[in-house]
């Protein structure tokens, strides 16, 4: 993720050929994702506490329903089992709102993220290292697959090394190491991205990017708004209103999901530009080599 500034230019990329990829991008998935589809697969990932409140909730509507169907069919019990069904539609109705949802404040997030970000960054200040921010794919081994790792190389024209070669935090000569490698935040949230949706996500990386940009905001609700804004061959650039943090920041976990979903739908090392539009919007340039 370098300071190098994108211009706020396209790359000559002509904006009708985006809109044609970016709708082959959406035709490449049978997944439809709205806010109501985005709050359901949030709910999904809720807290086990939320989970077993909600199926109380079901076993009281269940006995509701049947109290009432009951009602129907046995006249002479109609007083009490129409009783019961009041009750339990009620209980299920008290249980469902009462039940905890563990929501942790953009605030609480920003505070844990902060001190990590701070202790990368003068890692990689000390050692002289480049402001260059590599997301490189994991290598597959013939039961495993490799998380993706973050690679800061000593300098701009260092390539990055083979995926087997990142597993430790120093890259080459310990005295004199070609860069560093970490875990990025983007790999678990990520995992949870790809449980949530259910089916396996889209190999193109215009429809990841789109996926990507609703589920900032509607399932990890990190993002006031995000919208994939222009795109080519081994580019998408994406304009983000984050609510954790600036972007820019060290493996800030917006731009860590984008490196690490484009790196792994890719296949390829995946290098992040930031830069700062307006007040708290940021343009998000994602680049690999196609």
């Amino acid at each position: 993720m370098s300071d190098r500034s994108n211009g706020g230019s396209n790359d000559g990329i002509d904006p009708s050929r985006f809109d044609d990829r970016l709708a082959e991008g959406r035709g490449s998935t049978s997944i439809e994702f709205g806010g109501a589809r985005w709050r359901r697969l949030r709910r999904r990932a809720e807290c086990p506490e939320t989970a077993r409140y909600r199926n109380v909730a079901a076993i009281f509507v269940t006995v509701g329903l049947l109290a009432g169907v009951g009602a129907v069919i046995v006249p002479d019990a109609r007083t009490v089992l129409t009783a019961l069904m009041g009750t339990g539609l009620f209980v299920a109705a008290l249980i469902y709102v009462i039940a905890p949802v563990r929501v942790v404040p953009a605030a609480t997030v920003e505070r844990l993220y902060r001190p990590s970000a701070d202790d990368r960054s003068a890692f990689v200040s000390e050692l002289g290292l480049s402001d260059e921010r590599v997301y490189v794919p994991g290598s597959t081994t013939d039961d495993t697959r490799r998380s993706v790792r973050l690679f800061v190389p000593r300098s701009s024209t260092v390539e990055s090394p083979p995926p087997e070669r990142l597993q430790t935090t120093f890259v080459g000569d310990i005295h004199e190491p070609l860069g560093l490698a970490f875990r990025p935040l983007g790999n678990p949230l990520y995992k949870v991205f790809v449980s949530a949706v259910t089916a396996e996500p889209p190999d193109e990386p215009i429809a990841i990017a789109e996926q990507l940009s609703e589920a900032i905001v509607e399932l990890f609700e990190l993002a006031d708004s995000a919208t994939v804004h222009s795109a080519g061959e081994g580019y998408v650039r994406v304009v983000v209103v984050p609510v954790v943090d600036r972007p820019d920041r060290f493996d800030h976990p917006v731009s860590s999901l984008f490196g690490v979903a484009l790196a792994e739908t890719t296949g390829r090392p995946v290098s992040l530009d930031v830069d700062e539009l307006d007040e708290g919007e940021y343009a998000i340039a994602c680049r690999w080599r196609s």
